[in-house]
């Protein structure tokens, strides 16, 4: 099984952090969080997509889920800006294909929730992503 969940969570962080100082990006949200906007980072896939029958050379699916909390008047730009960034990372530099952009409901209104999903194939030796 391949870890790159680190590598990739820590670039998101740092670059959304850089570029938006007030976010705060987590691997967990806690509902009771009280600093928006919040980015929760979640790994959704890590399976076996092929290997060779000596179990080398072996090839995985890779997915994750980042969701934007924000609140206030500018709840839905602020998500936009943020989105813009993490995209940036995701496609530009870990060559991750976007398979799901939009808000989705949140059961307290006043938050704004968009959610994007990424994915890639990866070879688990050389780390090379393929989209």
């Amino acid at each position: 099984m391949v870890n790159v969940q680190n590598q990739i969570f820590n670039s998101v962080k740092q670059k959304v952090e850089e570029s938006f100082p007030p976010a705060k990006v987590q691997k967990d949200f806690q509902p009771t969080s009280s600093t928006f906007p919040t980015i929760t980072f979640y790994e959704i896939d890590n399976s076996e997509l092929e290997h060779t029958l000596d179990y080398t050379q072996r090839k995985s699916n890779l997915a994750f889920q980042i969701d934007i909390f924000t609140t206030g008047g500018d709840k839905e730009q602020q998500a936009r800006k943020i989105s813009s960034i993490v995209n940036e990372v995701m496609e530009d530099e870990f060559h991750m294909k976007r398979v799901f952009s939009n808000p989705l409901s949140n059961a307290d209104k006043d938050i704004y929730r968009f959610t994007m999903r990424y994915s890639c194939k990866i070879d688990e030796e050389s780390l090379l992503i393929y989209s």
